[in-house]
């Protein structure tokens, strides 16, 4: 057998999140493979704690890191600390890693970058494999930087079983439906990937607009493990739920026995009268949507597969079964003017959703319009760094990145307006004042 390796997976805070105590179910997919692989494996969670708080071990072999664009400045300060005090190999992964790797590794001082999926990727790593021989990384090798061929995908998602029993899984225990205090609970996946094509997202880098499943069994079986530890709560965060049909039948009528409470996010042209009772006759309490604008031309020039029409239709339909609904809008994306932003505030005027959301675009590397700024005539204010990429913050004011901030601003601020106290982070609030809890940095 070889040579059992120490490996450290590091989640970088979140200190511009609603909260920093994010679930970290990448590492818990990484950790369980690669535990599976005999090595020595130890989550290490920087959640809320600033750089003096920081203990990291020195003993390491590896060190993989997951970061996000607005958590990358962590990393690479985290990355500085370790090649001070240790020989282990640094590894960086993630959304930006597999966006921006011949950055990361040009101005860091990470030695590789994962691309893509990181289950297999780091097993050969850690396993001492040459790098060379590796899929799916970047790395330095004698002052220059090396990209390897892309791994595919992983073919069955079952083979993977990430155990909730690596981190103090309880201190992550938060409520699932965002009104009600009462409802602790947990995120997991049934799937990864999305076909879709929307312009402001990344995930077609990551997943290359393929999607995999888990099976209804697998889920079934992970579900009643989690229920043995007394958790009956869970958010299915695929990126969209009903993407097929067929399969989310099957798993509602599944997970009807079970006697759960669940909540995920949906595309609202899958939403039926039909489907939306299902939701509710099989444990669903909340759905989210992606609205982003109340303009059809502006859903047009996003790639986003539903109209307003299927919005209006996907609200009405989920609350009149009984579902709490929480809407995620979107201002400032290329060629939108002031008449979009008005039909966005009707929307919201118009249709009774519980909650509503709303964010600055921002140009996330790995999506479209950061890829090609050109073709969609985007530009950004020279001041910003990417610690200010982030689109969901603590309070209702997050960072513009845009030339013409003024007019986002004021935008921005007319939707609010009309959003009034529909907004999420008021829900918040008053769901926490009825538990007597109240910390708006506590949300799941």
């Amino acid at each position: 057998m070889k040579k059992m390796k120490k490996v450290y997976l590091i989640k970088v805070p979140h200190q511009y999140h609603i909260h920093d105590r994010n679930w970290p179910l990448g590492l818990l997919y990484i950790s369980a493979y690669l535990k599976e692989q005999y090595h020595e494996v130890r989550i290490i969670d920087l959640s809320g704690q600033n750089t003096s708080q920081w203990n990291i071990p020195y003993d390491g072999d590896f060190y993989g890191v997951s970061c996000t664009t607005p958590d990358y400045h962590h990393a690479k300060e985290i990355a500085k600390i370790l090649k001070n005090n240790t020989s282990g190999q640094l590894i960086l992964g993630g959304i930006h890693a597999s966006a921006r790797a011949k950055d990361v590794l040009t101005n860091s001082l990470f030695d590789i970058c994962v691309i893509g999926e990181g289950e297999l990727t780091m097993a050969e790593i850690v396993s001492g494999k040459p790098y060379s021989e590796i899929s799916g990384i970047a790395y330095k090798k004698n002052g220059s930087i090396i990209f390897n061929s892309r791994r595919p995908f992983i073919k069955d998602l079952d083979n993977l079983h990430p155990t909730i029993l690596d981190i103090d899984y309880k201190k992550y225990i938060q409520p699932i439906i965002m009104n009600d205090p009462n409802t602790n609970g947990i995120a997991m996946m049934t799937s990864r990937g999305c076909p879709y094509q929307c312009i402001f997202c990344a995930s077609s880098l990551m997943w290359q607009r393929k999607i995999r499943f888990h099976s209804t069994a697998y889920v079934v079986e992970k579900i009643n493990y989690y229920k043995s530890l007394g958790i009956n709560y869970f958010f299915f965060c695929d990126d969209t739920f009903f993407i097929n049909i067929n399969r989310a039948k099957e798993l509602m009528n599944a997970i009807k026995k079970l006697d759960i409470t669940w909540r995920c996010s949906a595309t609202t042209n899958k939403i039926s009268p039909q489907i939306a009772a299902m939701m509710v006759d099989s444990g669903c309490r909340q759905v989210d949507f992606g609205i982003e604008s109340g303009s059809d031309r502006m859903l047009s020039i996003m790639k986003k597969a539903s109209t307003v029409e299927d919005h209006k239709n996907a609200i009405k339909n989920a609350r009149n079964a009984g579902l709490v609904t929480k809407c995620m809008l979107m201002v400032g994306l290329p060629g939108e003017t002031e008449d979009d932003v008005n039909q966005t505030v009707s929307f919201v005027q118009e249709n009774n959703s519980d909650m509503y959301a709303l964010t600055v675009f921002v140009p996330l590397p790995g999506c479209d319009i950061a890829e090609r700024p050109n073709y969609y005539n985007f530009s950004i204010r020279s001041d910003i760094d990417y610690d200010s990429y982030y689109i969901v913050g603590s309070n209702k004011q997050t960072p513009i990145v845009h030339e013409e901030h003024e007019k986002i601003r004021n935008w921005r601020d007319s939707i609010w307006e009309a959003i009034g106290e529909k907004a999420t982070l008021n829900v918040i609030k008053n769901r926490n004042i009825k538990r007597k809890t109240f910390n708006e940095n506590t949300i799941y």
